[in-house]
């Protein structure tokens, strides 16, 4: 039943009880108070086989996850990770060598979209919270692996800082910074037609998908290393 599945992945990812009524408006938002709450009870019993009685916290007004369950979730711990690094005593945009393996570790979780390939044909409320989540999962990874990539450059790693700039990249290729980012690796490693070819994967890209040209700062960027005049080195963390 995707309903059980869609009802536990929330129950799940946000870690609390939630009402029946709004568990109902979330899963069956076109339905009246009495059909929703059976098809709630029906859902319930159906997940209750699945998983077990005893995983599920339910009384007449609530229902969650029992307190205490050891329920993996791959995205709660690709969130504790990045939590993780905002206890080491700098503003959030920077990376301390303390940041490094938990930012590795939640990247390396990160396999693919949120929830991908599941969807309810019928409920739109459940949609748009997983299309928040998607998205909210995609900046948080982005940022993740923008540092990474920054704190490799910085120790001169320039092997694995590529392979966390490519990934970044992957994540929008509309990216114009993302682009850069992989020029100046390209240029610091040696790699300068890689360097020059990126910008023009640019160019063709932002053309093709919003039929704009690169920014100003991009095309200097472009003019400098076509120049043999590599990008300033990042400071040594």
């Amino acid at each position: 039943r995707r309903k059980a599945m869609a009802l536990v992945a929330y129950l799940a990812v946000t870690g609390q009880s939630h009402r029946r009524d709004s568990l109902v408006d979330l899963l069956w938002p076109d339905s009246d108070a009495s059909s929703g709450r059976a098809a709630l009870r029906r859902t319930l019993f159906a997940l209750s086989a699945a998983i077990g009685a005893d995983w599920l916290d339910a009384d007449r007004e609530e229902i969650g996850l029992k307190p205490g369950t050891e329920v993996w979730v791959d995205l709660i711990q690709f969130r504790r990770h990045l939590a993780a690094c905002q206890t080491h005593g700098h503003p959030s945009s920077e990376v301390c060598p303390a940041c490094v393996e938990p930012l590795t570790e939640a990247v390396a979780l990160a396999r693919g979209e949120f929830l991908s390939g599941f969807s309810l044909k019928d409920s739109f409320t459940f949609d748009d919270w997983q299309l928040f989540q998607a998205e909210l999962v995609h900046r948080e990874l982005a940022e993740a692996l923008d540092k990474l990539a920054r704190w490799h450059s910085a120790q001169r790693a320039f092997e694995p800082a590529l392979g966390y700039a490519r990934r970044r990249l992957a994540l929008d290729p509309l990216d114009e910074d993302a682009h850069c980012q992989l020029m100046r690796l390209h240029a610091w490693s040696g790699r300068r037609s890689a360097a020059l070819r990126q910008y023009q994967d640019c160019v063709a890209i932002l053309e093709d998908q919003l039929g704009v040209s690169p920014q100003e700062e991009t095309a200097n960027l472009y003019n400098d290393i076509q120049q043999g005049r590599a990008p300033p080195l990042p400071d040594r963390a």
